[in-house]
């Protein structure tokens, strides 16, 4: 199953195709798509204290071109 590392709010989150998460809140309004330009790979950083957060579903991770 394909997964990417994404970041968002100074963290890094590993994500999954249909896979629901919270994050730090992003500005928006619902139900609005949310691309993430920070992909990274492999590697997990956890770090945690309570705040505001988004709840984001991941519908596809697309590799794209590296241009």
């Amino acid at each position: 199953m394909s997964y990417a590392v994404i970041v968002t709010g100074g963290r890094q989150y590993r994500v999954m195709e249909g896979e629901t998460l919270r994050v730090e809140k992003i500005e928006g309004d619902i139900d609005s798509e949310v691309k993430f330009d920070q992909v990274l790979l492999h590697h997990m950083k956890q770090q945690g204290h309570r705040q505001h957060y988004t709840e984001i579903q991941i519908t596809g991770i697309n590799a794209g071109d590296n241009k």
